[in-house]
């Protein structure tokens, strides 16, 4: 039985994944996770954009050349591009088998250290961030193969209404939001849909 009459348009999923307990009408990054994470709305590949507003979050990100908190409300591009090096860590967690609630004690620094006493191996920072990198890109072509794209990368529409019930939510602005994805794309070698570029998979070391 279909329920149908506008119904879908009550339905709080991303890629077919419901969404836990977090409020992401007051995490713009965090609802950006939502959208381009391969397996939608999975708030443990997600990055909580209070990590961004702290100077003690924001520490370890001095290594990669950003040095100034960026404000809970902010989706713009530094917001977006340190979304992006928190995005790819947190796939590198799931790699390394390491705490995703971790991250402020646990610096890319620890990472590769750990790492290299765990394995021998002479591994850097650079190069487990591209490892996790080619990780993500891989997930997004499996999804480009299954019929996935730019449109699957969206929010419910509920996420653009104020929340009425409880403590005041503005709604997520739905321009800001789609700017974000776009930039998101970008950074990571993606098209304006979505599809990493073949130079980016080049790059990266992933062939057919």
């Amino acid at each position: 039985m279909k329920i149908g009459r506008g119904a879908e348009k009550l339905s709080v999923e991303v890629k077919g994944v419901h969404p836990g307990m977090h409020e992401p009408r007051r995490l713009p990054a965090f609802a950006l996770g939502f959208m381009v994470n391969p397996n939608g709305a999975d708030h443990c590949a997600n990055v909580h954009d209070d990590l961004f507003a702290s100077e003690h979050g924001m520490k370890d990100f001095a290594s990669l050349g950003f040095y100034d908190t960026v404000p809970f409300e902010d989706i713009g591009p530094r917001k977006v591009a340190l979304f992006k090096v928190g995005h790819i860590r947190e796939f590198l967690n799931d790699c390394l088998l390491t705490c995703h609630l971790a991250y402020v004690g646990l610096t890319f620094d620890t990472h590769a250290d750990i790492l290299s006493k765990v394995t021998g191996w002479d591994v850097g920072v650079a190069e487990l961030l591209r490892s996790a990198e080619r990780i993500l890109t891989a997930a997004r072509l499996f999804n480009i193969n299954q019929g996935l794209g730019a449109d699957d990368d969206r929010l419910p529409p509920r996420y653009f209404e104020d929340k009425t019930e409880g403590p005041f939510v503005a709604a997520l602005d739905r321009d800001k939001m789609e700017r974000a994805k776009k930039y998101y794309y970008t950074l990571m070698g993606w098209d304006e849909n979505g599809v990493p570029l073949p130079e980016k998979v080049e790059e990266l070391y992933i062939w057919d």
